[in-house]
């Protein structure tokens, strides 16, 4: 698996992966990707806030793509916080873009390693832990992925307050969307 990971970075770092974006309904997406995970929130006795509206949001990007991300940062919310047993799901929109906001109540990340997350290779102390075991590829080809389809990630992190990563995808009736 690691291996995959780090041949997909670098096909991503170098240009060599193309990722296909049409115009979707990103509601479905976010609701799937949120019930891939019901068993081990669960499990692990999570409270869940899952805040989509009823009325569809459209974006430019590419299914996979899109549930590769927030598997991935959903998988983060609950590995890395949790210790707030708390996972909230947000979508939301603009006139421009679209945002899904990943939330926890955990640990969080201090200021000073924010910038630092979304490099390749860079692990907080507690990835190194056994339970936890990151690799420090996952929120690179992450970001990577989303600006492919003209996005981003943002993150927002105070400490056993609030984690959260921000998917920011291009709105589906945003005029400018189509010049990607």
């Amino acid at each position: 698996d690691l291996i995959n990971e780090f041949f997909t970075l670098a096909k991503l770092e170098a240009g060599d992966t193309s990722v296909s974006v049409v115009k979707l309904n990103i509601n479905e997406i976010c609701r799937e990707s949120v019930l891939g995970f019901y068993e081990l929130l669960l499990q692990n006795e999570f409270s869940v806030e899952i805040s989509i509206p009823e009325e569809n949001i459209a974006v430019y990007g590419d299914s996979d793509t899109i549930q590769r991300i927030l598997s991935n940062l959903i998988s983060n919310a609950i590995r890395y916080g949790r210790e707030g047993k708390y996972l909230g799901v947000t979508l939301r929109e603009d006139k421009s873009f679209a945002y899904i906001d990943i939330v926890d109540k955990g640990k969080g990340i201090e200021k000073v390693f924010a910038d630092h997350v979304f490099e390749r290779l860079y692990t907080l102390e507690d990835s190194r832990n056994r339970e936890i075991q990151g690799n420090g590829l996952g929120l690179a080809i992450a970001k990577n992925l989303a600006v492919q389809m003209g996005g981003d990630i943002l993150l927002y992190s105070e400490p056993y307050v609030q984690t959260m990563f921000t998917v920011k995808l291009k709105n589906g009736n945003c005029s400018d969307a189509g010049r990607l």
